[in-house]
């Protein structure tokens, strides 16, 4: 790149002094430096504080809070700074224990300097278990091409498919996501409401390239989603989503979203030999039309392509 645009990262950060380590080194490892590295600490013990205090250098700053707030809260914060002290062209907002690869920044500054009118760029990834280990994709498909999504339809055509945003790895065009209503109700997924508006003030463009780890451990609040609140996402999704073609494919892709979780719980009777439970779960629900047979079989494709890209990767 010519003139080089710059970038604030911000950190949000709560007790876990091991993780944020590793989020720290990758983000010092990026083949771009962002100019600043803000640790937002939301209120952190009195030990796991000293050793976030102790990341503190010239680049990396910690904030810290005198009580906790909500992890909203947090992220809120990291917004209100962006806008009034680190007015820096981009930003970029990541939790304290994940971990991105070298080229992150580079490439999605890149993918937002080529494309002045979009607002955020993103990438896919792996899921990490807490060890640090790659467990699986995140994000299946695996087209050669990088994707544009045009308006909040298409995001949410996206999310609708399991194919949408990972939120804490998006690099934002600063003063985009501010000048959006970021709250539909949906509490800790409503950062789902965040892209589907920023969509439309720009496009949102994410990588084909796997640039990012997600950790997947027993503390972080995305274990916690519950039924009524998978319902009030899906319906928002279907509010916002433009004319009825779109409305109704999304709708198909929750069908097939079902038929995997009862796929999911019925081979894990057969994993454990009770196979007549196995075949009694799938039985009922077909039965009571909890599940139609169109959308099982679609599942069970979408489940083995799945398992196909995973073990062709491990191979490579």
């Amino acid at each position: 790149m010519n003139s080089r645009p710059n970038v604030t990262t911000f950190i949000l950060s709560f007790n876990r002094p091991d993780f944020i380590k590793e989020a720290v080194k990758s983000l010092l490892n990026q083949t771009f430096q962002p100019e600043n590295i803000v640790i937002l600490d939301n209120c952190s013990s009195d030990e796991n504080l000293r050793e976030i205090l102790m990341l503190s250098e010239k680049k990396i700053s910690v904030i810290t809070a005198s009580v906790n707030h909500t992890a909203r809260w947090n992220y809120e914060r990291a917004l209100e700074m962006a806008s009034t002290i680190y007015k820096t062209k981009y930003i970029y907002i990541m939790h304290d224990d994940d971990r991105v690869l070298p080229s992150f920044l580079e490439r999605m500054v890149e993918l937002l300097e080529k494309n002045p009118s979009f607002s955020a760029a993103t990438s896919k990834g792996y899921f990490i278990d807490s060890t640090g280990k790659r467990t699986r994709h995140f994000f299946h498909s695996n087209p050669a091409a990088d994707l544009t999504l045009h308006s909040q339809s298409e995001v949410a055509l996206s999310y609708s498919k399991g194919e949408g945003i990972a939120f804490p790895f998006v690099v934002i065009r600063n003063g985009t996501i501010q000048r959006v209503n970021r709250s539909a109700g949906l509490g800790i997924v409503d950062d789902l409401t965040c892209m589907c508006r920023i969509a439309e003030i720009g496009p949102i463009i994410k990588s084909h390239l796997r640039l990012f780890e997600y950790r997947i451990h027993g503390s972080q609040e995305s274990t916690l989603i519950d039924q009524s609140l998978r319902v009030k996402r899906d319906q928002f999704l279907l509010e916002i989503a433009g004319g009825i073609k779109i409305r109704n494919e999304i709708q198909r892709n929750f069908y097939i979203a079902e038929a995997s979780v009862f796929i999911a719980h019925s081979l894990k009777y057969l994993q454990d030999f009770e196979f007549k439970l196995g075949i009694e779960s799938l039985i009922y629900a077909i039965k009571n039309k909890k599940i139609r047979i169109r959308y099982l079989v679609e599942a069970f494709v979408l489940i083995s392509r799945s398992l196909l890209d995973n073990e062709t990767e491990t191979r490579d």
